[in-house]
């Protein structure tokens, strides 16, 4: 009697209600034949066994040469998956075995009603470890764009670590597919109030998971994954919006205070790179990645004054473009402090760290009220002013002092970087009063009052 091959195969087939959905079939020629009494020669048809296993997956999850899933798959369910495909080739195997020893061949439908009867042959129905975890999309999504800018790797996996922790502290996967207004914005709360680290979560960090979630899942429904959330203007509860609170920055008679600052005399000189970097940024306006990026200092003659400026070139991370920066005398001492060069930058969280402890050295304790959100409800909570401060101040700084000496914003942006108004005009932060003398002194003027 013909003896078959003894691995069964999986085969996929598409679901045409769900795109990005496959089904696992048993697909096995195992020799039985039926004589073509219809044809000439006589040829034997041999018909294989085809057989719905009841198990849907992503078809992204499949390895073809292996027909299991893919290594790169969480291994607790790939192992439970594939072990589930070794038990039923198993039955079947064992199902078919038995005719054999009867001295028969089962046809097809013989083995599929007898596995039905067995339960191993059912309809369709999908597993609930088939669903696609965030948590495994934006990591296989990290190794496969590895070339991305650091800071943006950065953003990336701190979004992979707080779903991660969601998911421990949840004890629930965090699928794609369980996805709605309402899970959403109990993630997000639960990032809002049990943050990773010790900083605050102010609404301009909300914005950037808020943002990453929505390229997350704008990748996974363009790879057929259904997903049952509408991100748009109407949709209030996610609506990405940046925070317009009071940020701080170093105006100019602070910036002198910290450029005079004599740190022997405080005996804190273990600042004095510190202070070096927070004037570098207060004076230039530039991202902390384009701290290690200046160049050497130049001289050109200013053709209407012939006057000798010098200037520093720095080609922006960001925009790729090089910008000319004026360097006033306190760049030039630090420049010359260094041996004619600029100072190589510390890590971003250790800066963020020393400058908090430069600005209270300063005696910058004046209370700032900082709008937060809070258990999705807007609040305002006191800090001191030099708990604020940040490798971003300089640059929200640079922008602000310039604007308020009626510098064009055009100039403005071309060194900082913003590519629009509409940006830049959020990033600036001047005083409220201020700005109602200004426009009081404007108004008088027109109408002489």
């Amino acid at each position: 009697m013909f003896t078959p091959k003894e691995k069964i195969n999986f085969i996929l087939e598409k679901k045409k209600d769900c795109p990005g959905i496959v089904q696992v079939y048993v697909k096995w020629n195992y020799g039985y034949k039926l004589n073509n009494k219809l044809s000439g020669d006589s040829k034997p048809i041999y018909l294989p066994l085809k057989m719905a296993t009841g198990i849907e997956i992503q078809v992204i999850e499949w390895d073809a040469t292996t027909q299991r899933l893919k290594e790169n798959i969480k291994a607790n369910y790939r192992i439970k998956f594939n072990s589930k495909l070794d038990r039923l080739q198993e039955d079947i195997l064992q199902v078919y075995h038995k005719y054999l020893k009867a001295g028969q061949l089962p046809s097809p439908l013989q083995l599929k009603r007898e596995c039905g009867e067995l339960g191993i042959y059912r309809k369709p129905e999908q597993l609930h470890d088939s669903k696609t975890r965030i948590v495994d999309y934006v990591k296989k999504y990290i190794a496969d764009h590895s070339d991305k800018a650091v800071n943006t790797m950065k953003s990336y996996k701190t979004l992979y670590k707080k779903i991660e922790a969601y998911e421990e502290f949840t004890k629930v996967q965090f699928s794609f597919e369980d996805l709605n207004t309402e899970s959403l914005v109990k993630f997000f709360n639960w990032i809002q109030n049990n943050s990773l680290d010790s900083e605050r979560m102010s609404l301009n960090a909300m914005y950037l998971y808020k943002k990453l979630m929505r390229k997350f899942i704008k990748l996974a429904q363009d790879d057929k994954i259904k997903i049952d959330v509408f991100y748009g203007k109407k949709n209030t509860k996610l609506r990405i919006e940046d925070e317009d609170s009071d940020n701080i920055y170093i105006d100019t008679i602070k910036l002198n205070q910290l450029i005079n600052l004599d740190l022997i005399e405080k005996n804190r000189p273990g600042l004095l790179l510190t202070k070096h970097l927070t004037i570098l940024a207060c004076l230039t306006g530039l991202r902390f990645s384009d701290w290690a990026r200046f160049g050497k200092v130049r001289q050109e003659i200013n053709p209407d004054t012939n006057e000798e400026v010098n200037f520093i070139q720095v080609r922006n991370t960001k925009t790729d473009e090089l910008v000319n920066i004026p360097a006033f005398e306190p760049l030039l001492d630090i420049y010359k402090y260094y041996g004619n060069k600029f100072p190589e930058p510390m890590s971003n969280q250790k800066f963020n760290t020393s400058v908090k402890v430069l600005g209270k050295v300063l005696e910058w304790d004046e209370p700032v009220h900082v709008r937060i959100t809070r258990s999705g409800k807007k609040q305002f909570q006191e800090y001191l002013f030099y708990e604020l401060l940040s490798s971003h101040t300089g640059r929200r700084s640079f922008c602000s002092n310039s604007f308020k000496a009626n510098v064009d914003p055009e100039l403005i942006m071309k060194i900082s970087g913003h590519q629009n108004q509409k940006d830049f005009f959020k990033y600036i932060k001047c005083s409220l009063t201020g700005d109602m003398f200004k426009f009081y002194d404007k108004m008088k003027s027109l109408y002489k009052f």
